[in-house]
């Protein structure tokens, strides 16, 4: 849109392969995928190679309006005449609506106040969003097991049976809710852990360790 040279990590020589995945599958011209290590002195060379210069190509309406929204202009956070449309998710950083953005085959978000997203980053802030739910879910049933199982005790002291059974019953309850979010953190970390030692830096790093 803008001229230049696009250089891409080649994805599978890459901790995280989302991000240069996403520019190859989006960006209509890639000049260069590369190994890491073969990054640096492609970009010396170009930055040591002249080029003929060319007229100063206007910015489009739309990514100067981005621009101003980043950089939190309050003229342009204000503005309803936005480019895009709501679409119905909720901004993981803020919690304000998000404007969905179409271009070409690249579909994004961004929210009133700046925060942008490609579909693959909202899905991994929305997964990350999730996990800390559930592990705020998990320490409140725990908590509140925790809580029934001294006050039945104190009913049975009391000899209150029925409240005391009903608390042990509610107690019972929340440590089978706990076990069921355990069980999906469990597995979620399990699977992330997998992918993390799939990556080929990573392995590389841990053979270095091994010697």
């Amino acid at each position: 849109m803008r001229g230049g040279v696009a250089v891409v990590q080649d994805p599978h020589n890459a901790m995280f392969a989302g991000m240069p995945r996403s520019a190859i599958e989006n960006v209509d011209d890639i000049d260069y995928v590369l190994p890491l290590a073969g990054i640096p002195s492609v970009l010396v060379e170009l930055a040591n190679t002249p080029v003929e210069e060319e007229a100063e190509k206007s910015i489009p309406n739309e990514i100067e309006f981005e621009s101003d929204i980043a950089e939190l202009d309050m003229e342009a956070v204000d503005n309803d005449g936005r480019p895009g449309k709501p679409s119905g998710f909720c901004c993981p950083e803020c919690g304000g609506t998000l404007w969905e953005l179409q271009e070409g085959d690249l579909l994004r978000f961004r929210c009133r106040t700046g925060h942008a997203y490609s579909t693959e980053t909202l899905l991994a802030e929305q997964s990350d969003a999730l996990e800390d739910a559930l592990w705020i879910a998990l320490r409140a049933l725990k908590e509140k097991s925790s809580l029934a199982h001294r006050m039945a005790k104190r009913m049975r002291d009391r000899n209150a049976l029925l409240s005391a059974e009903r608390l042990e019953q509610e107690a019972q309850d929340c440590d089978e809710r706990a076990a069921v979010i355990r069980e999906v953190l469990l597995k979620s970390n399990s699977h992330a852990l997998t992918e993390l030692k799939d990556t080929p830096d990573l392995q590389g790093q841990e053979a270095i360790n091994d010697e």
